[in-house]
């Protein structure tokens, strides 16, 4: 008799943890579904960019209104480099190796390069592209993001299963490893000769001697996969869930403006471009796209958009340029 009385007991706990637990999911699924209906739309005009490739492309970047780099490829198999000198509006496509490339970056003196699998830096020209083989110790390296001054300080930030961040130059065979920890690391952002902002998987860091040491700022809470710096002083940092993080003092102290999940159910987001202090966007998966004017205090979400993956964007100094899956591009005034 005491056995079944237990038992039973047992069952009714079981009973009331379940019946509480689903009483607490439908309060969440409630909230979330609140968030989201308080989310603003508008629609939005854009226009698709014919490029000839279906492969990804995963950074994109305009030295001026006419002239434009996007760079991608497919993992295993080969790298492209896209170039357009008409706005968009015909692009010329090459392959250049034989593996994926992430992410691009422009020099003080105007030189564009660009990493991904591998310690390959490809310097990027208007009519051919370098390919520089990086010699170094360790293990493979998947370069997420490369930030450059000029064509002799050059960092990059490497992410799979843990994170470093290599320095070298243009003009040099060999990196330098200046950190190794267990956070990927997934955007870097220079914001003058000394002072450098890294960012990953739970983590915020800070140089202010050009990459030889490291800070770990007090931030946390989500995957931080971008960085947008503004001119004077003005940075944001994205996170894939939906945290923004900005600073008005060039990276020393930063503010939550929006924490992950308040923007409602939405898709991995992945980049963060802004125009101006007060007009950006963030996109990721999807198609999904948000516009704030209040230096994203608030954000309205872009209705309209097809629908593919954007990995990356960047503003022109005339319109913003979105670039994804299946080699789409497109523009957004």
């Amino acid at each position: 008799m005491f056995a079944f009385r237990k038992r039973l007991l047992s069952y009714f706990c079981k009973k009331k943890l379940i019946l509480n637990f689903n009483k607490y999911l439908f309060l969440f699924n409630a909230i979330l579904f609140f968030i989201s209906s308080c989310v603003k739309h508008e629609s939005v005009l854009f226009k698709t960019h014919s490029v000839p490739t279906k492969d990804e492309i995963n950074s994109v970047f305009f030295k001026d209104v006419n002239h434009g780099i996007a760079i991608g490829g497919n993992r295993w198999t080969r790298g492209i480099v896209c170039r357009t000198s008409d706005s968009g509006l015909h692009w010329v496509v090459d392959s250049v190796y034989d593996k994926e490339l992430f992410c691009l970056s422009s020099t003080s003196d105007h030189e564009i390069v660009a990493m991904g699998i591998e310690l390959i830096l490809y310097h990027v020209k208007e009519q051919e592209t370098i390919i520089h083989k990086i010699k170094h110790d360790g293990t493979f390296r998947f370069i997420r993001g490369i930030a450059a001054y000029d064509s002799n300080t050059i960092m990059a930030v490497h992410a799979l299963n843990y994170g470093s961040i290599e320095k070298f130059s243009l003009h040099s065979d060999s990196t330098q490893t200046v950190l190794n920890l267990n956070h990927e690391l997934k955007a870097i952002q220079c914001i003058d000769s000394v002072h450098w902002l890294a960012c990953g998987y739970g983590i915020v860091l800070k140089s202010n001697d050009t990459g030889v040491h490291w800070d770990t700022l007090n931030i946390s809470g989500d995957d931080f996969v971008d960085i947008n710096f503004i001119s004077p002083g003005i940075v944001y940092i994205l996170g894939s869930g939906g945290t923004v993080l900005r600073s008005l003092d060039s990276g020393n102290q930063f503010q939550t403006i929006t924490s992950s999940g308040i923007i409602g159910s939405s898709p991995v987001l992945r980049c963060i471009a802004f125009k101006n202090a007060q007009e950006g966007l963030i996109a990721g998966d999807d198609g999904f796209a948000m516009r704030t004017r209040d230096g994203g205090l608030t954000w309205i979400q872009l209705d309209g958009l097809p629908i593919f993956d954007i990995k990356n964007m960047c503003f022109d100094g005339d319109r913003y340029w979105l670039c994804g899956t299946s080699g789409m591009i497109i523009s957004i005034e």
